[in-house]
């Protein structure tokens, strides 16, 4: 039977908030529905009646909970509120608030949001929605970045991210190398050989992920002229931004955008995996008496009577007709080395086959405005190439985007300066399919930034 999870409840009012929904006892109401149909148990209810969200002093209920949440009072898995602003109004408690939480295995539910911090929809749609509530004492100011003019201060540089979709292609190459007694095989040994070299390549499979990159198009300059530490918000290596739940780290001094930004990951080819690569054929002479150079069909006979000869010593020798008594793990080895030989001078006629398994990696920065893009093309007799080679046939990634990020926030305002904010990107989902023709390789779901919407979300100062 499934253990039953404990949960406290919180409930907020203020005193302008009497309103139908937003009453205590219809925030109750909904959060008891709510936690009787998931099978939960409410352990404790905490509530505050008149009092402001916009900072957690004052709240002496909501405290009560923190507190009882990092003494571990009935080891509590959730805490259910009726909306996020319920929780807090200012994003820099309800950020700090939530981290406390989680820091001792606590999450959040928001019952009308439909948010659950447990999962990373959940943490992403918090860090979005506190975008919209109140923020005090922010001064910090967003402005288009200058490459030609220095920053000064304590103004840092970031840029939005972008997704670059790395597709890593593995194909196979079936070699036949064609034997030097090839043109013999029908007359001495009565089987056909091939009569020349071919290379056949065939796409076995692809995978298909997303890794992020500071977008060059999307550079901005954050000035924060009261110079006090920012939080909520980190930079990361690759130099843009990133909510940060726990608002500890601050931003660095400064990011040199005017650099190099990092490029699309190299293509690059491997080959692995080598069944039967021994290309070289026995250079074993037939007949080691003779000191008169032979014709190709002769010695083409003498490597056709060896044959013959390991056919007849191996009937020998399980028959016991070669008058050697050879048992048990001596004519497994012996057996074991006629097959070798006669493999060996059959090459000679019938050729050698090997397979080669060859991987190979291709980047692409996918665009919104493009449907399908080509990520390499594909020939059956020269495998992988470029995405420019017109010899082979296209292998398309085709993007269906699920415009699931455009409900989550409003779209940043028009004017290219925003105080007491910053621009942040939301990725979308994006179905991805790898096609061959009409053969589909592989297909993800992926989430790609500059699918999804560039919105603004508070900077908060610690006063």
């Amino acid at each position: 039977m499934k253990k039953q999870q404990k949960c406290f409840i919180y409930t907020r009012v203020s005193t302008s908030m009497q309103v139908d929904g937003y009453s205590l006892d219809a925030q109750k109401d909904k959060l008891r529905k709510y936690a009787d149909f998931q099978d939960m148990i409410i352990v404790g209810e905490y509530s505050d009646e008149g009092k402001s969200g916009k900072s957690v002093e004052g709240r002496p209920e909501f405290l009560q909970m923190l507190r009882d949440i990092e003494e571990g009072k009935d080891h509590v898995s959730f805490v259910l509120v009726f909306k996020l602003s319920r929780f807090g109004r200012n994003a820099a408690d309800v950020l700090t608030s939530l981290q406390k939480m989680q820091d001792f295995g606590v999450n959040l539910i928001c019952v009308e949001d439909g948010i659950d911090s447990s999962k990373d929809s959940g943490k992403l749609m918090i860090s979005v929605l506190a975008g919209s509530l109140t923020v005090a004492g922010a001064s910090a100011q967003v402005k288009a970045y200058k490459p030609s003019k220095p920053m000064e201060g304590n103004t840092v540089a970031y840029a939005l991210p972008r997704s670059v979709i790395r597709v890593q292609v593995v194909a196979e190459r079936e070699s036949v190398r064609v034997g030097p007694y090839a043109r013999f095989a029908q007359k001495l040994l009565g089987v056909m050989a091939p009569l020349a070299d071919k290379d056949i390549y065939t796409i076995q499979s692809a995978t298909l992920c997303a890794a992020q990159e500071a977008d060059p198009a999307e550079v901005y300059a954050l000035d924060n002229p009261d110079k006090s530490p920012l939080r909520i918000y980190d930079v990361t290596p690759e130099g843009f931004v990133a909510a940060s739940a726990a608002g500890q780290k601050p931003l660095p001094p400064a990011w040199d955008c005017a650099g190099p930004l990092r490029g699309p990951v190299p293509d690059r080819c491997e080959a692995v995996s080598y069944l039967d690569s021994d290309t070289s054929f026995v250079k074993v002479s037939v007949d080691r008496l003779s000191l008169v150079e032979k014709s190709p069909e002769s010695m083409a006979q003498d490597a056709a009577n060896a044959i013959f000869s390991l056919r007849r010593h191996r009937i020998d020798l399980v028959t016991g007709e070669a008058g050697e008594n050879v048992f048990g793990a001596g004519l497994k080895a012996a057996l074991e080395e006629i097959d070798r030989l006669e493999q060996e001078y059959l090459s000679l006629f019938l050729g050698k086959q090997f397979r080669q398994r060859i991987v190979r990696e291709f980047s692409v920065v996918p665009s919104k405005d493009e449907p399908a893009t080509v990520v390499c093309r594909f020939s059956d007799t020269a495998g992988l190439l470029s995405a420019d080679d017109l010899s082979g046939r296209p292998v398309l990634l085709e993007l269906a985007p699920e415009n699931k990020a455009q409900s989550l926030a409003p779209e940043r305002r028009a004017s290219k300066d925003s105080r007491g904010t910053i621009l942040y990107r939301v990725a979308d989902m994006v179905n991805c399919r790898l096609m061959d023709g009409n053969r589909e390789i592989a297909q993800s779901r992926l989430p790609l930034y500059q699918f999804g919407q560039v919105i603004e979300l508070p900077v908060t100062s610690v006063k």
